[in-house]
């Protein structure tokens, strides 16, 4: 089944939706249950807070959908090798095969190039919505081979406008022991990018969110992990946490291995299953 569904929302000063409700004009599928997979990931989309706009504001939300799956046409979504991080898992997968990626027929992996790497790529999903995709570098035998591409995702990271970083990490130094750091918990190779809302200036969201951080937190921002990130982040200010469209967070395994994830955070959990 392939067509249109159009979804009329209402979005209150605090950037959630209140009411969503598919079939608007220049609907073209009439079928039920895609009208409520549309209204259903409407629901889960979030906006910028404003405290100067109306109690509640409209507008609408278009999704495309193809024979296998969902797409939904947000320009502002995090994105892997230019395809948007959301709809079924079927779909996501179709997508990355048109950009050079292949499916494994027995696992429910793809592999291919990125980044100059082989690469496997695995998929999440949150209520059928992908909302992660992991990549994982092959293993690598040699630990300066490692710690050069590590610190190379730290350069190249730092350089893209798109992202923005608030605890930037250091480039692991020439013969550094990384192999017994990691396997004696003695220290931790992660770093995380936040991907903001185009509108939103990233500078003063950056100064905002250390603000907010310091008058909650005690423990230094620069001795996040990415896990206390992403908790941090949903217990700040709405104006700030409803910044973020998606995360990359890149991480060095204990098996001289580099994992880099692309998170859309309006498709994660937000406690809607409790």
């Amino acid at each position: 089944m392939e067509g249109t569904v159009v979804v009329a929302i209402k979005v209150d000063q605090y950037g959630n939706v209140a009411e969503a409700i598919a079939g608007g004009e220049g609907t073209t599928i009439s079928n039920n249950s895609v009208w409520s997979a549309a209204r259903s990931a409407a629901m889960r989309a979030h906006f910028n807070m404003s405290a100067d706009a109306p109690a509640l504001q409209v507008g609408t939300i278009t999704y495309t959908f193809v024979s296998s799956g969902l797409i939904e046409t947000d320009e502002t979504a995090l994105r892997f090798v230019g395809v948007p991080i959301g709809g079924t898992k079927e779909r996501m997968i179709e997508a990355l095969q048109s950009k050079g990626f292949n499916k494994d027929y027995l696992d429910d992996y793809l592999t291919g190039s990125f980044n100059g790497e082989a690469v496997t790529i695995y998929l999440t999903t949150n209520h059928g919505i992908v909302d992660r995709v992991r990549v994982v570098y092959p293993y690598n035998s040699e630990e300066n081979d490692t710690r050069v591409k590590y610190n190379t995702l730290l350069s190249r990271f730092n350089r893209n406008a798109k992202y923005v970083c608030v605890n930037p990490r250091p480039e692991v130094p020439a013969g550094e022991r990384i192999y017994w750091k990691l396997q004696e918990n003695t220290k931790a190779y992660d770093a995380v990018y936040f991907f903001l809302h185009p509108e939103v200036k990233s500078k003063d969201w950056v100064e905002e969110f250390k603000m907010a951080y310091q008058k909650r937190y005690k423990k230094p921002l620069k001795d996040l992990s990415y896990e206390e990130m992403e908790e941090a982040l949903f217990c700040l200010p709405m104006k700030v946490s409803a910044a973020v469209s998606g995360v990359v967070w890149f991480t060095m395994t204990s098996i001289h291995g580099i994992d880099i994830n692309y998170i859309n955070f309006k498709n994660r959990p937000r406690g809607e299953d409790l």
